[in-house]
C-alpha cells in the first residue's frame, strides 16, 4: 500500500456487519543501526527513508539530516539529538 493512501478510512464488511472504522497512518522510526545518516535505510524501523507521508519517531540516539528530505510530523524525544546540516531542509507536511 503506498504511503499516500495516509488518512484513508478502511473497515471491513463481513457477515452484513461493519467493523470499527481504522485510519491507515505509516510510522517509521528510528534505530541507528548505520550510524547517524537520516538517508541510510537501515537507520529506520521500516528500513526505509521516510517520506512526506510518513510520521517520524526519534526516541533515542543522534541523527543527522544531510540532504533535503521529508517527512509527514517529526517526534523527538528528550535527550535525542537531530541535526540539519546547513544548505539542506527538512520539510514537514502536516
Amino acid at each position: 500500500m503506498p504511503s499516500s493512501w495516509y488518512g484513508y478510512l478502511y473497515r471491513c464488511f463481513v457477515d452484513a456487519s461493519n467493523s470499527d472504522s481504522f485510519i491507515i497512518k505509516f510510522v517509521n522510526s528510528w534505530i541507528g543501526l548505520s550510524g547517524t545518516a537520516w538517508e541510510t535505510p537501515a537507520n529506520w524501523s521500516c528500513g526505509s527513508v521516510p517520506d512526506a507521508n510518513t510520521d517520524v519517531i526519534i526516541s533515542a540516539g543522534t541523527v543527522v539530516l544531510n540532504s533535503n528530505a521529508f517527512c509527514g510530523s517529526l517526534k523527538i524525544n528528550p535527550g535525542a539529538s537531530f541535526t540539519v546540516n546547513p544548505g539542506y531542509i527538512l520539510t514537514i507536511t502536516r
